[in-house]
């Protein structure tokens, strides 16, 4: 632990720090994801398709029969 509070240690820290954007990457995608999500949930509302109304557990049915 005495090496991160050092001058050296803490750029060295910060360095590898920023030169890691894994969780970045993942940040990016998530907020893509949800932009998707909101657009199809904004496309339906404007088409007036109730989401009350959509057949989803017969859809499921149709898909678990094809998946099996």
């Amino acid at each position: 632990m005495a090496q991160f509070l050092t001058r050296r240690g803490f750029w060295r820290l910060a360095r590898r720090f920023g030169a890691d954007i894994r969780a970045a990457v993942g940040v990016e995608y998530g907020l893509l994801a949800a932009l998707v999500a909101l657009t199809i949930l904004g496309s339906l509302k404007t088409l007036g398709v109730s989401l009350i109304n959509l057949p989803l557990p017969s859809l499921v049915a149709a898909f678990e029969a094809a998946v099996s």
